[in-house]
C-alpha cells in the first residue's frame, strides 16, 4: 500500500553503457516478481543522468520531495515533486506520469506534466536582475522532452543600468535529455511595448556553464524600451520605431553577462525624436539650414519643440560593451549624415567621423 524512502539516489546510464550490460542482443528484461504499488514517499532524491559524450556534465537533480501513485511494471504512474534550481535559484513543481519504466533503455521512458517555476532570483546570474516565474506542459521521453510554456519578469534589468523593466516570454523549446542541452524554436518576447522573437540553443558546457547562442527579429519594437533596459541615462536618449535582426551569443563563463555579451546585426530606427530638447533644437536648427531656410533656424533652434523627425540605419557589433557601428545613416529633412565609430555601453566611450550631405548649397 505505502512505501516510504529516504535519500534515494538513481543513475541513468548511457545508451553505450546498457549496450555493454545488455549484449549484443539486448532483450527485454523481465522481472521476475511484479508489484504494484498505491503510494511512494520519497524524500531527498538525487537523480543523476550519465554521459559518454566529451565536453558534457552529467545531469544531476537534487528533488526534495516526490511522490507516486500506483507504481507498476506495465503501467504509466502519476507523481508530484518539488526542487530547487540551482541558477537562477528558485523552487520548481511539476506533476504529471511517468512511465512505463522501460528496461532495456530508461532514456526511452516516457513521461509529461505540468510545471511551476516560482520566485526565481536572478540576480543569482551575474550581470542581471529581477524575479522569474514560469509555468508550462512537457511531454515526451527523456531523451527528448518537449516544453510549452511562458515567463514572467516584472522587474528584469541589467547592471550596467538598473533599470528594472517588465519581460514577458512565450516559448517551445525541446530539451536533450543526455545533456541538457536546450533548443528554443521560437522564444516570443515582449519588453514593456516592445515585441520580439529569438531562435537557438543554449548548451551546457563541462565545468563552465551554459553557452548561449540566438537569432534575434524586432520587426517593429519602441527603441526607447531597449535604451531604457540598457543604458544609464533617463529618459532614454531618443524615442523612435526600431527594426533589427542580429545573432546574439552570451559565452559561458563567471562573468557578467553584459561584460561578455556578443551581438552582431543590422538596425533601421524610424521616426526618431530626441528626449532632450537641447539636442532636437540642435537637429531641428540643421534641419533648416540644409534645407535653404535662414529664417527658421533661430527659431527652430531655441523654441524647445519637435519641428523634424530623423531616421538613421547601420550594420552594428557589440562585443565586450564596446559597439562598432559601420555605414551609419542618419537622414533629416535637407540632410544626410554618414558616419563611422565606436562607443561603450558606459558611457566612456563615444567617436564617429564622416560627413554631411546637404540639400542646401552653402554660404560663402
Amino acid at each position: 500500500s505505502e512505501v516510504d524512502v529516504q535519500g534515494m539516489e538513481l543513475h541513468i546510464p548511457p545508451s553505450s553503457a546498457r549496450a555493454a550490460i545488455l549484449g549484443p542482443k539486448g532483450g527485454r528484461h523481465q522481472p521476475k516478481i511484479t508489484l504494484l504499488v498505491s503510494q511512494i514517499r520519497c524524500k531527498d532524491v538525487t537523480l543523476i543522468i550519465d554521459t559518454t559524450k566529451p565536453g558534457k556534465e552529467p545531469l544531476e537533480f537534487d528533488i526534495q520531495s516526490l511522490k507516486l501513485q500506483d507504481v507498476g511494471q506495465t503501467q504509466p504512474f502519476t507523481y508530484q515533486a518539488e526542487l530547487i534550481n540551482p541558477k537562477p535559484i528558485g523552487k520548481i513543481h511539476a506533476e504529471g506520469h511517468f512511465g512505463p519504466w522501460n528496461v532495456d533503455d530508461p532514456r526511452e521512458t516516457a513521461l509529461d506534466g505540468n510545471y511551476s517555476f516560482s520566485h526565481a532570483d536572478l540576480n543569482t546570474i551575474k550581470g542581471i536582475g529581477g524575479i522569474l516565474s514560469s509555468h508550462g506542459q512537457f511531454a515526451g521521453v527523456l531523451d527528448h522532452i518537449t516544453i510549452d510554456g511562458e515567463t514572467n519578469t516584472p522587474d528584469f534589468s541589467l547592471d550596467v543600468s538598473d533599470h528594472p523593466m517588465p519581460l514577458h516570454t512565450v516559448f517551445h523549446a525541446y530539451v536533450d535529455g543526455t545533456n541538457g542541452d536546450t533548443y528554443l524554436d521560437p522564444v516570443q518576447a515582449r519588453l514593456l511595448d516592445s515585441d520580439f522573437t529569438a531562435q537557438g540553443k543554449v548548451v551546457v558546457v563541462k565545468g563552465k556553464g551554459h553557452d548561449i547562442d540566438l537569432n534575434v527579429d524586432i520587426p517593429h519594437g519602441r527603441m526607447q524600451d531597449f535604451l531604457e533596459l540598457g543604458v544609464k541615462t533617463k529618459p532614454p536618449l531618443m524615442n523612435g520605431v526600431l527594426t533589427m535582426k542580429g545573432h546574439l551569443h552570451i559565452p559561458p563563463g563567471d562573468t557578467r553577462v553584459l561584460g561578455k555579451l556578443e551581438l552582431a546585426g543590422n538596425f533601421q530606427l524610424r521616426s526618431v525624436r530626441f528626449n532632450s530638447s537641447s539636442i532636437q533644437d540642435k537637429v531641428d536648427g540643421l534641419s533648416a539650414r540644409a534645407q535653404g531656410k535662414p529664417k527658421e533656424v533661430a527659431e527652430y533652434s531655441t523654441d524647445k519643440q519637435a519641428e523634424v523627425s530623423s531616421m538613421m540605419s547601420a550594420k552594428f557589433s557589440l562585443v565586450h560593451g564596446l559597439a562598432n557601428v559601420q555605414d551609419l545613416h542618419y537622414q533629416i529633412p535637407g540632410a544626410l549624415v554618414l558616419l563611422n565609430g565606436v562607443y561603450s555601453t558606459d558611457g566612456n566611450v563615444f567617436e564617429f567621423k564622416g560627413h554631411v550631405r546637404t540639400e542646401a548649397v552653402a554660404s560663402v
